[in-house]
């Protein structure tokens, strides 16, 4: 019988198949260093691509965002001297009448009626857009204003309209234009002055507010639009059309969208 010693020094001495576990453990520690070298890069190339995202979208780390600078307006010629036709595709300055405005004219058949100190009138084809600065109002009380002393203007002139007794408002909106925001009221002609005031001829009319001397009116054939500036009681736009048709039509949202606003001269 062999000597069981021998028997187990011999058996230590026969390959059993096991894996080398010092090469293993080995190459497992050179795997684990090369995956954190990938995952270390990755995350530095993420850190960077970061920082740039936030260098273009913010100004850069540390940086606060440029002020936006006020747009120049568009280069624009003076209104022409007397009433006349305005050439279409034109841009005009009519900062010259103390109205701190400019406006195109995308179409043609637009005519200037109008042009006095504080007040600029544009006619097409039965629609009039008047940019005014209202120095007053006419009282609706009276049924023969001519020559009466105008009341002083309103603080809520929106209101005041809204609720004019002599007309009937249809809508009350809001819009912005030439950067401002406006109440809009549409209204028309409910109860007319008897008897119509010169400065309505022999149209059945209704004076609503006053630019210098001038009146303002509104005619019992039209509609009216009249917008009121949120910040500035003072400047009035109001556009009258046909009460016949349905809206103002595109030349006027044409010639509404252009308005911008321009430093008095």
């Amino acid at each position: 019988m062999p000597d069981l010693r021998d028997v187990l020094r011999q058996g230590a001495d026969v390959t059993t198949g096991l894996p080398d576990v010092p090469a293993v453990w080995a190459q497992a520690v050179r795997e684990r260093r090369r995956r954190r070298a990938v995952a270390g890069l990755a995350v530095a190339a993420a850190m960077v691509v970061v920082a740039l995202v936030g260098s273009v979208l913010g100004g850069g780390a540390g940086t606060r965002p440029l002020p936006a600078q006020p747009a120049e307006p568009p280069a624009a010629q003076a209104l022409p001297a007397y009433p006349g036709p305005l050439q279409r595709d034109q841009t005009f300055d009519a900062s010259a009448v103390g109205l701190p405005f400019g406006f195109s004219t995308a179409d043609d058949g637009w005519t200037l009626a109008a042009r006095e100190p504080g007040w600029v009138s544009l006619h097409r084809r039965g629609v009039r857009v008047n940019l005014q600065r209202w120095d007053g109002v006419v009282d609706p009380r009276t049924d023969r204003p001519d020559g009466t002393p105008p009341l002083a203007l309103p603080a809520d002139l929106a209101a005041w309209i809204d609720g004019h007794q002599r007309l009937s408002v249809h809508s009350r909106s809001t819009a912005s234009i030439a950067g401002e925001d406006w109440v809009v009221l549409e209204v028309s002609v409910r109860e007319p002055l008897d008897p119509p005031p010169a400065e309505c001829g022999a149209t059945p009319c209704v004076l609503l507010g006053v630019v210098g001397a001038e009146p303002v009116e509104v005619l019992d054939t039209e509609r009216a639009l009249v917008h009121v500036r949120d910040d500035d009681a003072q400047t009035v736009l109001v556009v009258t059309y046909p009460d016949r048709i349905p809206n103002p039509g595109p030349a006027v949202t044409h010639l509404l969208d252009s308005l911008h606003e321009r430093h008095l001269r």
